[in-house]
């Protein structure tokens, strides 16, 4: 009975510091998932709103292009007509 008791003491002393060492790497693996997640949610906030202006001026481009276009014809047709 005795060597049972010592061997659930035992264990019990080697549990604790288990734990406790679990716990810690837990919440410092937590701490450092989340500072990641902060990180890349500020990269893709930052491409996204590049991606946004790249956009704008790419509707930009295409209408100075449409507009030309329109004066190109409109030039042509005064000249042919």
């Amino acid at each position: 009975m005795s060597n049972a008791q010592d061997f659930i003491s035992s264990v019990k002393e080697k549990w604790l510091p288990y734990m406790e060492e679990t716990e810690k790497n837990y919440h410092q693996d937590t701490t450092t998932v989340e500072n990641g997640r902060c990180s890349l949610e500020g990269g893709l906030k930052y491409w996204y709103a590049i991606s946004i202006r790249q956009l704008h001026q790419w509707k930009d481009a295409q209408d100075s292009l449409l507009s030309l276009w329109k004066g190109n014809v409109a030039s042509v047709e005064s000249i042919v007509w």
